[in-house]
């Protein structure tokens, strides 16, 4: 069962103008991760911008890095800094995208940092991302727990999901069943809210995601 976490959400509704009734209908909630060390996580809401200083803002320690990942140009980082002789804090590079679908690493120097993600609830129908051949990191478009057989994926057989935990990875590969069995997951892995995950694909394909609430 998918299980939805939406805390302190808020519903709001807009007033009637006129002699007409328009209604829009807006779902804002956050959700909280403890980074120590390496963590691969995901934002999840949607917001006025995808850039580091929108996303996380200055919630983070001094020197914690993020890490998104490109396959053409390897690892884009971005860190935080802080200001001096009157400079302001700030990330060292605010053109990552930390957008809906895309996963990253953060690294804490330190002890253990609570981040935060905030901003709309992605109600979308459909949201569309693409995989391309290779790796790359990825996250659920929508802040649910979900498994990774029920997430919208198009595999191919031989694709692989691998899971960063404190013991290390967890994976699986999509297998062809023989003799009546379907294909499937080698093991139907679950995705937590604001969690990312690392996919290799052997082909480009879009990845749709359907909302599951």
């Amino acid at each position: 069962m998918k299980k939805l976490v939406l805390t302190a959400a808020v519903l709001g509704f807009a007033a009637s103008m006129a002699s007409a009734q328009v209604y829009s209908q807006n779902i804002v909630g956050y959700s909280k991760s403890d980074n120590s060390g390496y963590t691969l996580v995901g934002n999840q809401f949607l917001g006025d911008s995808t850039a580091p200083s929108a996303v996380l803002g200055d919630q983070m320690d001094y020197g914690t890095q993020l890490y998104v990942f490109d396959g053409d140009n390897g690892y884009q980082t971005s860190t935080y800094n802080q200001g001096f002789f009157g400079g302001e804090d700030s990330w060292s590079n605010d053109s990552l995208d930390l957008g809906l679908g895309v996963g990253f690493w953060v690294s804490v120097p330190t002890g253990t940092n609570t981040t935060m993600f905030a901003g709309e609830v992605n109600t979308a129908a459909q949201t569309t991302n693409s995989i391309v051949s290779g790796f790359q990191i990825l996250s659920y478009p929508y802040p649910v727990e979900s498994k990774i057989s029920e997430m919208g994926f198009v595999p191919q057989y031989g694709d692989q999901v691998f899971v960063w935990t404190p013991n290390g990875y967890s994976s699986a590969t999509y297998n062809q069943g023989f003799f009546g069995d379907e294909d499937s997951w080698s093991v139907d892995l679950v995705i937590g809210i604001g969690e990312g995950f690392w996919y290799s694909s052997s082909v480009d394909v879009s990845w749709i995601a359907e909302r599951p609430f």
